[in-house]
Order: structure tokens, then sequence, then C-alpha cells
């Protein structure tokens, strides 16, 4: 059985803090960020090649609560695209390579 990673390092940002910090950190952060406790928890475990995301506004604050990128917070590769790897795809194709909805 194949364990899948997690969509977003939040929960690892939060584990790797001070014990009193974490704890402190895990009740207040959903006040800070005005969403449910129920929520916050579903953003910690939300898996790689789910469709739940979390929005770039709360990314950016939690980026600067970690004191790291918004880029670091997230644990999928992000595909390259630019004008090289574009110019010669076919409007059907650009859905299917680039995983567009």
């Amino acid at each position: 059985m194949s364990v899948k990673k997690l969509k977003y390092s939040i929960l690892e940002k939060l584990q790797n803090l001070p014990k009193k910090k974490f704890e402190v950190s895990k009740r207040k952060l959903p006040i800070a960020l005005n969403i449910s406790n129920i929520t916050f928890s579903k953003w910690l475990y939300i898996k790689v090649g789910e469709s739940a995301e979390i929005k770039i506004s709360y990314l950016r604050i939690l980026a600067n609560f970690f004191n790291c990128t918004v880029e670091e917070l997230c644990n999928e590769t992000i595909k390259e695209v630019n004008y090289d790897n574009i110019k010669d795809l076919q409007k059907t194709e650009t859905k299917t390579e680039f995983k567009l909805k």
C-alpha cells in the first residue's frame, strides 16, 4: 500500500516548531486566518492529487508565519511553462499536457 504525499508542508512546519509554539500555533492559526478548526485540520492532510486547494491569500499568510516561501509550502512539483515548451502545442494538447481543467 502506497502512502500519498501531503500537498502542503504546513503540518511538517508546525511539527518542527518547539512544543509550546506548536500547541499554541495549531490552536491559534485558524483564529488568525478566520477559518474553522475543521478547515485548518483538513488543510494539514490534503494529499497530492486531491482537488482540494488552499487559496493563495492563505498560503501567503502561512508562508509569512513560517518564514518561508509559498513554494516551500507546496509539495507538488510545478510544471515548467515557458515559450519553448508551449509554442508547438495544439489547443487540445494544452489541457492534457499541463493538467488543466
